[in-house]
């Protein structure tokens, strides 16, 4: 509630001054100019006086309505990534339990301030990109989440407990996670298994096309999370032929879907460097990094460019409309908002892409890719060990450093790798492709590829990729 503001706007409207409105209430001018700018507020016998004078109810006076309807809680929300950029993790914080104070009704609400945890990560600023802080908020949208299932609304229960399940993975509380994503509904039919068909008894090409490209995304971005997880357990397993045999497979079907993660380079990269093949190594490393860049700088193509703004859907979550994923769940809102979308489960991770199963990655936080190396360190995302094994010789990156180097914040340990969601501004791409270089410069097996003309092609892209983002342009 914001009574001066409204006072403002009413005063303005009705074309009076500050020392008119004071005179016909009976109080001074400089209170009038105190409920204006908020240092205080009208006694509340002054309410009826004011409504009346405006020719307003004291309701549209103080704001009230009896719920929040969910498209001023949209746009509410909507505005909370840039209070965590401008003012600090705690001015987020602050305005998050504001929000919540003033509608403790609105269960929608909570569940859409709980998924924030999934996407703010991008926004805090680079002081702020702790595990402390990620911790603390995580926390307060268990709470909200546990409000919503102890009492709330059952139609949020479904988003409430893919958060919530996110949430514990990355706490490392795997028993409760488990409980919540075993209590999720599977459906028994998917409509749009037979939908394509019927589309085509009818005739219906273009319907039949549309349905078929949403199909594909869902199931080719299942089918992609399967390999991660069958990469991942493979290489603990020292399963080499799987190993090689899946990458391939990655490869493949992100080719044809138009996905950019890496996932396959990135394996073959390993068993390269497993097989002590320096060139063959580099070589991935080069195509590692393009599909990275290409990914996050909207370059993706085939299937999973659906956003419509340029931007890569890397995951290729959202359909032709930006909706959910055909099971009636959208995004961890409820809907799409435009802030990453996930696979109609609600189980978004610090990228905004669910992996529909949650999969960990054994080290508290749930890992997209899920990349370990095998040899003890963290991969590019750095979720593993929470980042950064420097190789105590100084510089992020060994080689001369360029404009982009020159402006980099020193290198902190504590800060998560962002990933991108579905749609990411600019402003979000140069982070992440400045937190890959960094990562690039400073992690096994990437510092070992030093010297070699592929890594040194590959840095390069990464750097110039940041320049044009800097610059305004698609980095690609």
């Amino acid at each position: 509630m914001n009574i001066g503001a409204t006072i403002v706007n009413l005063r303005r409207e009705k074309g009076v001054t500050q020392e008119q409105l004071a005179r016909a209430v009976g109080v001074s001018k400089p209170a009038v100019s105190k409920w204006e700018t908020g240092q205080s507020c009208p006694d509340i016998q002054l309410l009826a006086p004011i409504a009346r004078y405006f020719g307003v109810t004291i309701d549209a006076l103080l704001s009230f309505t009896r719920a929040l309807p969910r498209e001023e809680a949209d746009r509410l929300v909507k505005e909370i990534p840039g209070i965590f950029e401008r003012g600090g993790f705690r001015a987020g914080m602050e305005r998050c339990a504001a929000l919540v104070r003033e509608y403790p009704d609105s269960q929608y609400l909570k569940l859409k301030v709980a998924g924030l945890y999934t996407t703010c990560v991008l926004h805090f600023r680079e002081e702020d990109r702790t595990e402390e802080n990620l911790a603390r908020f995580r926390e307060y949208a268990l709470e909200l989440l546990e409000e919503i299932l102890s009492g709330g609304e059952s139609r949020y229960w479904v988003q409430a407990k893919g958060i919530a399940a996110c949430c514990y993975m990355q706490s490392g509380d795997y028993d409760r996670a488990e409980a919540y994503l075993r209590e999720l509904p599977v459906p028994e039919i998917d409509p749009d298994s037979l939908l394509p068909a019927l589309c085509l008894y009818r005739g219906d090409w273009e319907q039949a096309a549309a349905v078929s490209r949403r199909v594909i995304r869902r199931y080719g971005n299942m089918a992609l999370q399967g390999m991660v997880t069958l990469l991942r357990s493979a290489w603990e397993l020292e399963d080499w032929d799987t190993v090689r045999c899946a990458s391939e497979a990655s490869g493949t079907l992100e080719e044809m879907l138009g996905f950019r993660t890496g996932t396959g380079w990135h394996y073959k990269l390993l068993l390269a460097m497993r097989e002590k093949d320096k060139q063959a190594a580099g070589e991935c490393f080069e195509r590692y990094v393009e599909t990275l860049v290409a990914g996050i700088c909207g370059e993706a193509e085939g299937y999973g460019q659906a956003d419509g703004h340029g931007h890569a859907d890397v995951h290729g979550e959202a359909d032709d409309h930006g909706r959910g994923d055909g099971h009636g769940h959208a995004d961890v809102h409820g809907e799409a908002d435009g802030h990453g979308w996930t696979d109609g489960y609600g189980h978004a991770d610090v990228y905004g892409e669910a992996d529909g199963h949650g999969q960990a990655d054994g080290h508290e936080q749930a890992d997209v890719h899920g990349e370990a190396d095998g040899h003890g360190h963290a991969d590019v995302y750095g979720e593993a060990d929470g980042h950064g094994r420097a190789d105590g010789h100084g510089p992020a990156d060994v080689h001369e450093q360029t404009d982009v180097q020159k402006d980099d914040p020193p290198y902190d340990r504590s800060i998560r790798l962002a990933g991108p969601g579905n749609t990411i501004d600019r402003k979000d791409c140069i982070l992440i492709l400045e937190q890959y270089r960094l990562s690039f410069g400073t992690e096994e097996p990437y510092r070992t590829l030093a010297g070699t003309g592929a890594y040194e092609r590959g840095m390069e892209k990464l750097r110039n990729a940041i320049l044009r983002q800097k610059e305004g342009g698609n980095g690609a």
